[in-house]
């Protein structure tokens, strides 16, 4: 029996954030619960101490769920860093002399796809199709009822660490959290700002507080995905032993000079940025935007790094920006002067007011990719499997 809700959970580096929402197939989907804890276990996108990560977990959880009243659900779950790599693949198979191609061999060409060059240390989490050819003769769309030879894929296919991605779903289920499926938070965000009408070539850049997912398209089908350990946490960490206080307290400094004119600049203006307990954190602006500027200059410049063959390869001129440290102006701003092209601030449509924020993004994707897929395994990461039984654990799989 299908549950009648689903359970988005976007494991972050700085939060743990659950979404809550009734299933129903018409739009748009409803949040009816929700929760936010701080993160405890996971840094940079590796989990350091899985226990601890899943019982942050579980308390995020059942806060959303007793404030909406409704019992304990599985979850989808959303994740980034975790080592989440791509690859571009093809695969081949032999058709049957006259029969028409039926989703069977749709699926068997993709997993062979995957089998081509998956590692036996790497879990398949998505396996996007870029395109399908019969007998070589490139097909507009998804050959169904085709016939010939042989059938070809080429697939966009995102994997994660085997071991780091085993180790946290054994944690979470001892925390008596069952894991309905995986998500790469890149792939549900992209999907969801995608269906926003944006550019068939952009790429897409979801900045957190410790990891950075991008998205790269290229004629509307995805060319590559990543998830890098660089987020707005270095910002904060430079701002702790720079005015020497504490975590929260420099997270708070941070969000107050993102709301400041950078016209400031120059002026020799003083900034009260006390907070409980403090008298003596009186700084200029020139000092705080030193800190704050130098650090956004670099993680920019490394994004950049990265991705700057592909931006040429593929003629990308169009760059949409979400999650918590997208806000920032200060990261627009060099991010249209590192990369020479045009920035956007985009965040999801359809979310209730008080949800509404970039950092909201990749949960709110986690419900839409859900709920697209109904049935749980069509999510759960996938192991290279041996040849006997492969047609069983082909369906089973897609």
């Amino acid at each position: 029996m299908e549950t009648p809700y689903v359970l988005g959970v976007d494991l972050g580096t700085g939060m743990v954030k659950v979404f809550l929402a009734k299933a129903m197939e018409q739009k748009p989907v409803k949040v009816i619960g929700s929760s936010a804890l701080p993160t405890v276990g996971f840094e940079k996108g590796i989990v350091t101490d899985a226990p601890k990560l899943a019982m942050t977990v579980r308390r995020a959880v059942d806060n959303a769920l007793t404030a909406a009243g409704v019992p304990m659900q599985d979850v989808f779950l959303g994740i980034g860093g975790l080592d989440i790599r791509s690859f571009n693949s093809l695969g081949s198979i032999a058709l049957e002399p006259g029969n028409s191609i039926a989703q069977q061999e749709i699926d068997k060409v993709k997993y062979a796809s995957v089998n081509t060059l998956l590692s036996e240390d790497r879990e398949a989490l998505h396996v996007l199709p870029l395109g399908y050819w019969i007998d070589g003769n490139k097909q507009s769309a998804v050959p169904l009822q085709g016939k010939g030879n042989s059938l070809e894929a080429e697939t966009h296919v995102i994997t994660v660490a085997k071991q780091m991605i085993t180790e946290l779903v054994a944690a979470l289920q001892a925390a008596g959290v069952s894991t309905a499926g995986v998500i790469a938070n890149a792939v549900a965000g992209a999907q969801i700002l995608r269906s926003q009408s944006l550019p068939d070539d952009c790429l897409l850049m979801d900045i957190g507080a410790g990891t950075t997912d991008m998205v790269l398209y290229s004629q509307g089908k995805v060319q590559m995905t990543v998830s890098l350990p660089i987020g707005g946490e270095y910002i904060t960490m430079d701002l702790m032993q720079g005015l020497q206080v504490s975590r929260s307290h420099a997270e708070e400094i941070k969000r107050y000079y993102a709301k400041l004119d950078q016209s400031l600049v120059g002026q020799n203006v003083k900034l009260d940025c006390n907070g409980h307990g403090t008298t003596d954190k009186n700084f200029t602006y020139d000092f705080l935007h030193k800190i704050v500027e130098s650090r956004v200059e670099e993680i920019v410049s490394l994004l950049y790094e990265y991705v700057q063959p592909l931006l040429i390869k593929y003629g990308v001129e169009r760059i949409f920006l979400t999650g918590g440290c997208s806000m920032m102006p200060s990261v627009g701003n060099s991010v249209e002067r590192i990369f020479g092209m045009k920035s956007e601030l985009i965040q999801a449509q359809g979310l209730p007011e008080e949800y509404v924020h970039p950092s909201s993004t990749a949960c709110f994707g986690i419900l839409h990719y859900a709920m697209q897929r109904q049935a749980p395994k069509a999510a759960k990461p996938v192991a290279k499997q041996p040849r006997e039984g492969l047609l069983q654990r082909i369906k089973k799989f897609f």
